[in-house]
């Protein structure tokens, strides 16, 4: 069984409101410039029960001055690593595991 980093919605959530309060921005104001018929999706991503999609993660990236990809929260994995069929580590993906272990790390300080 194959062990990736996967996103943690619940905190994602929550940077992605803190964010959204500090900038000064409103629920509503985030709608209209989403493009969103509502804000229900909107309070579904701050509680952590999904995450925007990624057109909408880069322009909320875009307007709160941040890299999408750090508005989004990882799980911290215990052990990464990914195996090829023969069930040992395959060159090619441990130089692959080597540097998102890395980037992973330092997220999960």
């Amino acid at each position: 069984m194959d062990n990736f980093i996967d996103i943690d919605m619940k905190q994602t959530g929550l940077l992605i409101k803190r964010k959204i309060k500090n900038a000064g921005y409103t629920v509503r104001q985030i709608q209209d410039v989403l493009c969103l018929a509502g804000p229900q999706a909107i309070y579904r991503w701050f509680r952590g029960e999904t995450i925007p999609t990624v057109d909408h993660l880069y322009v909320l990236g875009r307007i709160l001055g941040e890299h999408m990809e750090d508005l989004i929260v990882p799980r911290c994995p215990k052990m990464f690593i990914i195996l090829n069929d023969g069930g040992v580590p395959s060159d090619r993906y441990e130089l692959q595991n080597r540097h998102v272990l890395k980037y992973a790390e330092l997220l999960c300080v």
